[in-house]
């Protein structure tokens, strides 16, 4: 489901409108990643979702066709 089948979902199903609903994503995305991102914190709805900010170790990988190391 890309970003406007669910604004067509939630619309459809909550009685709102599709522009109402695109504002809501929109306000919703900027305060994710600016408290994600920009603070570090951890945003979690019990029982549907959690968005926080997690590092990984590089890791090495090899041009298939030459083998090189990348």
């Amino acid at each position: 489901m890309n970003k406007s089948e669910l604004i067509d979902a939630i619309s459809g199903s909550s009685g709102v409108g599709k522009g109402d609903v695109d504002s809501v994503l929109k306000a919703l995305e900027e305060v994710v990643t600016s408290a994600v991102c920009g603070g570090g914190d951890k945003i979690s709805l019990s029982g549907f979702l959690t968005f926080e900010r997690t590092y990984r170790n590089p890791r090495t990988g090899r041009n298939p066709q030459t083998g090189e190391t990348i």
